[in-house]
């Protein structure tokens, strides 16, 4: 159920020793299209791409950035998307030839695709 939930892990030894850890799991509702209708209306091509990716957006959907990854996680570039119309070419020229994860973010949803450079 959707809601804020205190998470605590506890743990004893054989001596007798105990520690604890507690976190906050916040679980948010899903609102708007769902996600396979999102996903089908976002495309990268071409995939694989050299020198740059166009981010097709025909159902005109309100979105806010892009953010490419590498594979272990570190924000490589931002980029805003907010009043890009149909669609918006993205220059790859800076990367270096790697599998990379573009996460496409709108006020409702965020959306990871993989994408091959070359």
């Amino acid at each position: 159920p959707v809601g804020v939930y205190t998470v605590t892990a506890s743990v004893d030894d054989d001596s007798g020793n105990q520690s604890s850890c507690s976190f906050q799991l916040e679980v948010v509702p899903i609102l708007g299209l769902p996600d396979s209708e999102f996903m089908q209306s976002l495309t990268l091509d071409p995939n694989p791409a050299d020198y740059s990716i166009v981010v097709s957006n025909p159902r005109l959907l309100d979105l806010d950035r892009l953010e490419i990854y590498d594979l272990s996680g570190k924000l490589i570039k931002s980029i805003n998307l907010e009043d890009t119309g149909e669609s918006v070419q993205i220059d790859l020229t800076e990367l270096s030839a790697a599998t990379y994860l573009f996460v496409i973010h709108s006020d409702e949803y965020q959306i990871t695709k993989r994408v091959i450079k070359y």
